[in-house]
């Protein structure tokens, strides 16, 4: 099967973002990998034309929420093809900061319109699984861990804080900002790094008195002493591989504005703060209640929890330990590419 994918951040089938490797490129090439499945996998931004698509069995659809989506799936079922939906944000509740916000504007209404060519429809999560039954039965596959490739810290975590967030998390970590500075300001030794491709996200931190960037030239920026760093986004494996073997931080926050469009969200920053060895603070939500994390109900506790780990006050080792069990038993790829692989299979009937 000759599968077509529109997934924007795909540079190359080896050089794509998280998106690629949670939902499609990664997912597809561990069925070649590991399952012996016969796919082709083909990036839909290097066609030249759109009669193109007459070449292919199938076209998977990543987050299709736009007119453009909704004609290329037409043009998809005239020339015979399947159409794979799949859907990782909630598209219809974007908040008005969110930069897509007037790009994707009347989303709702073409994703309704989408269905009408959808042969099957995926996503990642409990809301988005809900939000998306309105119009058709979606099959809910988790964001997952690859047991054979995605590494795992096999040293001490280090007294590192990180979040991590791209554009559409601006808006989540100005929200918190108040409590993220007073962390830092307080937290002695313990370095902050902030990874994101956002290049403003970490000004508001520039003025706190005592606590600097660390900008020595000639020293890579995973060996500074300062205060806090800010490292820029890479393409995902290498992303997974400095993280579990540089970064290691013992916790990773995640400050999420209590709105629909986060509800929707997986819980990754769970899995990869597991993967490197630390423990992470995250929303008191039901796609986030794992064992081993720390959950918050506002603000107040994101900062308690936060506190907490900074005070020593958390068995890292243990509550890491049970997180990875968790992941091991209901996030892996191997599990779930079972599910995924049903999905395609009854594209063939």
């Amino acid at each position: 099967m000759k599968i077509l994918i529109n997934s924007a951040a795909a540079v190359s089938r080896n050089q794509y973002g998280a998106i690629e490797h949670y939902r499609n490129f990664g997912p597809y090439d561990h069925m070649i990998r590991y399952m012996g499945k016969d796919l082709e996998l083909h990036n839909a931004n290097t066609l030249k034309s759109d009669l193109e698509i007459s070449n292919f069995d199938t076209y998977h659809f990543q987050n299709p929420a736009t007119e453009r989506d909704v004609q290329v799936a037409a043009m998809c079922k005239k020339r015979g093809l399947k159409v794979i939906a799949d859907f990782d944000d909630d598209l219809i509740n974007l908040p008005v900061n969110n930069h897509n916000f007037e790009k994707l504007a009347h989303a709702k209404k073409h994703i309704q319109a989408f269905m009408e060519y959808a042969d099957a429809v995926t996503v990642s999560t409990y809301a988005l699984e809900e939000l998306h039954s309105q119009w058709c039965d979606p099959v809910r596959i988790p964001n997952c861990w690859y047991p054979q490739r995605q590494p795992v810290a096999t040293q001490e975590a280090l007294a590192q804080v990180m979040w991590r967030g791209s554009q559409s998390h601006a808006d989540d970590i100005v929200e918190f900002q108040n409590e993220v500075v007073d962390l830092i300001e307080n937290s002695g030794t313990v370095r902050w790094v902030f990874w994101t491709d956002t290049a403003h996200i970490a000004s508001w931190t520039m003025d706190i008195r005592g606590v600097a960037e660390d900008i020595r030239d000639g020293i890579p920026k995973e060996e500074r002493k300062g205060r806090w760093l800010k490292l820029g986004a890479v393409p995902m494996e290498e992303y997974l591989d400095r993280l579990v073997t540089q970064i290691r931080p013992m916790v990773t926050i995640v400050p999420l504005k209590d709105y629909a469009f986060n509800h929707a969200k997986s819980n990754i920053a769970w899995i990869e703060a597991t993967l490197a060895g630390g423990v992470a603070v995250c929303p008191d939500w039901k796609e986030w209640q794992n064992k081993g994390s720390l959950r918050y109900k506002n603000r107040h506790e994101f900062k308690a929890k936060v506190r907490k780990v900074l005070d020593g006050k958390v068995n890292i080792v243990k509550m890491r330990n049970e997180s990875m069990k968790e992941i091991e038993q209901n996030y892996n790829l191997d599990k779930w590419n079972l599910e995924r692989w049903k999905v395609i299979e009854s594209l063939k009937v």
